[in-house]
């Protein structure tokens, strides 16, 4: 019996040992493939050098196409800053003048606008436009606001006097001579009268017309002596 029970403890311890063919206890690891760590680190060598180059590349186009939006750019023709009053008393150098009184303006060669009120070089007046508008106008003269002293239309074109006077819609008319003058001459390119081109009397024309707050009970006329050139284009 003794015997027997050895034996049955001895199969025991047996199979209590672990089997190297069993799914339990520890498993050695499969040994690697010779080589598998070189071709890894080509590999991920190769898609570094990959990345870099695509970069690379984004970046240089991305460079050159900003080179040339500037290019571009720069050749365009850049927009001025307009500025209406840059040229008034600018564009007056070589001008013609016509002094400081209807005097010297006559012994200068100049003539009496009525419709501007202004002594003025010949060049810059169109007799037969002028004598339009004073002929729609049919226009009367006086020497004062009252307009109890008249003054006949031949001593008004004389233009020897300091201030006169008539009805309101004279600035109606006034205005308009102003516009189709600098429409002439800017067609033509000739010369033209230094009050004419003003960017300010167009302004003032502008401003009458719209502000109807304004009294319009009578048109103040002031002899004035202007210059007659060509405006630099």
């Amino acid at each position: 019996m003794d015997d027997f029970a050895e034996s049955l403890d001895e199969e025991k311890d047996l199979l209590l040992q672990p089997s190297s063919h069993s799914g339990l206890g520890h498993q050695n690891q499969k040994a690697k493939p010779a080589g598998s760590d070189q071709i890894s680190a080509k590999t991920r060598l190769r898609f570094s050098l990959h990345s870099a180059i695509t970069a690379l590349l984004f970046l240089s186009s991305l460079f050159l196409l900003c080179l040339l939006l500037r290019a571009n750019h720069s050749s365009m023709p850049q927009s001025r800053v307009f500025n209406p009053y840059e040229n008034d008393g600018k564009i007056s150098r070589n001008w013609r003048s016509c002094g400081k009184s209807a005097r010297e303006a006559r012994a200068l060669g100049c003539v009496f606008d009525l419709m501007m009120s202004t002594w003025i070089h010949p060049d810059c007046l169109d007799p037969k436009l002028m004598e339009e508008y004073l002929e729609a106008g049919n226009y009367t003269w006086y020497r004062d606001l009252s307009f109890t002293q008249r003054m006949s239309d031949e001593d008004a074109r004389r233009g020897e006097y300091d201030q006169i006077f008539t009805r309101p819609d004279f600035h109606y008319a006034h205005c308009g001579y102003v516009w189709e003058t600098q429409v002439r001459a800017y067609h033509t390119r000739g010369p033209v009268a230094l009050d004419v081109y003003s960017y300010q009397h167009t302004v003032h024309c502008k401003d009458f017309l719209v502000d109807h707050n304004s009294p319009r009970n009578v048109t103040t006329l002031t002899a004035v002596f202007d210059l007659c050139g060509v405006p630099e284009r």
